[in-house]
């Protein structure tokens, strides 16, 4: 029986999560009907479809990060933990239609699932900010063991710092700024 549910983000977002008290729904600029969720999963290792792209201003080239890379240029991978009965989440089948998400766009979801080897079963959403008192647990990941799976520990015995900066922009903004395909590079992770 599904008990915990994570939502999952990177340490350079971690002190203004923090500081809204907040997990904020996405996107913030939603298209037309769209009506913006915050993202859960039930997977207990990592929500590959939450792993993130590294662009290289130099050579303007992009790729989906490796776990690795991801700990290592944010400095560390952070979940919250959420009981399943504490929040008010739908599992992504029964709520897909009730985004207002275009079907082009969950569509281009499910492809970018099958690539990273993403289950959408595990997807969870809600439809309304989840105040982070809600939390069951924080946990941060800066070491992945052998057989892969990533080791989870309780973040107030584990901050490290790091000089790595990660700089936060939209995607739309970043591609205004350069020539940016950002499904080209999904499509390129497999």
């Amino acid at each position: 029986m599904l008990t915990n549910l994570y939502h999952y983000t990177i340490n350079s977002k971690f002190a203004d999560i923090e500081q809204s008290g907040y997990l904020q729904r996405s996107p913030l600029k939603p298209d037309r009907q769209e009506k913006p969720v915050v993202w859960l999963s039930s997977n207990d290792n990592f929500e590959n479809s939450a792993r993130k792209i590294a662009f290289n201003p130099r050579t303007q080239q992009q790729h989906l990060m490796s776990m690795d890379e991801m700990i290592n240029l944010t400095g560390a991978l952070v979940r919250y933990v959420f009981l399943v009965n504490d929040i008010d989440a739908r599992s992504w089948n029964d709520a897909r239609r009730d985004t207002g998400m275009s079907r082009k766009r969950r569509d281009l979801l499910l492809e970018r699932a099958d690539l990273v080897s993403s289950n959408p079963n595990d997807w969870w959403v809600t439809f309304s900010e989840i105040p982070l008192t809600k939390a069951v647990r924080v946990e941060i990941c800066n070491e992945i063991a052998g057989d892969g799976k990533l080791i989870w520990r309780p973040v107030e015995s584990t901050i490290n710092t790091t000089d790595n900066v990660i700089v936060s922009m939209t995607v739309d903004e970043l591609a205004k700024s350069v020539s940016l395909d950002i499904n080209g590079t999904w499509r390129n992770a497999s």
